[in-house]
């Protein structure tokens, strides 16, 4: 469950910094 949520934050930052 936790590997889900840190897989979207991780996501989520990579997206912010394109």
């Amino acid at each position: 469950m936790l590997m889900k949520q840190s897989l979207i934050y991780l996501t989520g930052l990579i997206r912010g910094l394109h």
